[in-house]
């Protein structure tokens, strides 16, 4: 039997393993990075942290899964029994709220970090999906404690717009490929601070209800 060199081999080999320990990488260490100050957002938004909440805004109230939360007039709620989803809109802004939870994948970004707040008297973890120049335009919350009502499964999604967006691939991939699920992307753009504020001050007014 004809021998293969290793010499042939050698380059596969290398490029295997630098793309395994790239991911490894990514996935890992820049995943957990996590904050140690814990944000109560009830008590900042009463402080100087978040402007006051106006009085104009808009209440709903959700009796099947016990929990209330308000929102700014020119955002709009929309129920859907189907996947037991519930999400407040505006444009591009959004945040879905599945007290039941939904079978899917997170965004394969490679920029995300780990913080603790506090959510209706709840310590929470919340991963930010950041761009790369360091601005939040995404998170996910999951709750620990939660009513009767609601499963383990649970999640919140919020969603901004990144304006000017452009995304790459965190590992580039020989041949041209294209960028596979778990290698990573890069988010590049910016995010209006303004709808970020106002994220924070529409999860500062939810809370559970008995």
């Amino acid at each position: 039997m004809k021998r293969v060199s290793i010499k042939i081999w050698l380059p596969v080999i290398i490029l295997v393993l630098s793309m395994f320990g790239t991911f490894i990488y990514f996935n890992w260490f820049k995943t957990n990075d996590v904050f140690e100050e814990v944000v109560d957002l009830q008590a900042t938004s009463q402080e100087k942290f978040f402007p006051q909440i106006p009085e104009d805004w808009k209440k709903y109230r959700n009796e099947e899964y016990g929990f209330e939360v308000r929102y700014p007039q020119d955002w709009k709620i929309v129920e859907d029994r189907a996947d037991s989803r519930i999400e407040l809109k505006k444009d591009e802004s959004s945040v879905l709220i599945f007290p039941e939870g939904f079978a899917t994948s997170l965004i394969d970004a490679v920029n995300i970090k780990e913080s603790k707040i506090v959510i209706s008297g709840k310590e929470v973890t919340i991963k930010s999906f950041l761009t790369e120049g360091g601005e939040w335009w995404a998170r996910f919350i999951r709750f620990q404690e939660y009513p009767n009502s609601w499963t383990s499964d649970n999640w919140i999604w919020i969603n901004l717009e990144i304006i000017d967006e452009k995304i790459e691939c965190a590992v580039t991939l020989p041949l041209g490929g294209e960028c596979g699920y778990g290698l990573g992307r890069k988010f590049f753009g910016t995010v209006e601070q303004a709808e970020q504020e106002v994220i924070d001050q529409i999860l500062s007014t939810f809370k559970f209800i008995e």
